[in-house]
């Protein structure tokens, strides 16, 4: 009768890791391309940004779990300081320095995190209040830089080829 209880409880909790693991979160990896693929293809204005935030305390988590707006996905908003170079006709050629809104977002339980100790290309929506990024838990509309991926978002930028995306 031990061993029947036994297995019963090991077939049991096998079933509940591998139900569990089945909800995990999948992104997909950071794709310079596709983020400013994604800016330049929307309704609204983007400023596409290569720079650092420059948060004076704590950038504000969401209260997972809140309903916010009808939703469960919870949100929530805090202004930093942003500064960098943000991309012209052919280059990341003109200076940004100013305030933004900072929003990060959730998806059930899992949230995005602001990146404040590299820099980071952001793609900012320009709204009436300003500059407002918004992080998710799949990175949102910012990634870290890495010059590969700043010289292919270029070269997409300038040719408009955009390698199938």
């Amino acid at each position: 009768m031990k061993s029947a209880a036994r297995t019963f409880s090991t077939t049991l909790l096998t079933l509940i890791l591998t139900v569990n693991s089945s909800f995990a979160l999948s992104c997909l990896p950071p794709d310079a391309v596709r983020l400013y693929s994604s800016a330049r293809d929307s309704n609204d204005l983007f400023a596409i940004v290569v720079g650092r935030l420059h948060p004076n305390g704590p950038i504000a988590a969401p209260k997972v779990g809140a309903k916010q707006g009808g939703t469960d996905d919870a949100k929530a908003t805090t202004q930093v300081r942003m500064s960098g170079r943000v991309l012209g006709e052919t280059a990341f050629e003109n200076t940004f320095d100013r305030d933004i809104d900072v929003t990060i977002t959730c998806l059930s339980i899992w949230c995005g995190a602001a990146i404040v100790d590299q820099d980071i290309l952001a793609a900012l929506r320009l709204t009436d209040n300003g500059p407002e990024l918004e992080i998710g838990p799949c990175g949102g509309m910012a990634m870290p830089t890495a010059q590969a991926d700043l010289d292919a978002l270029l070269r997409c930028h300038v040719s408009g080829k955009c390698g199938g995306i």
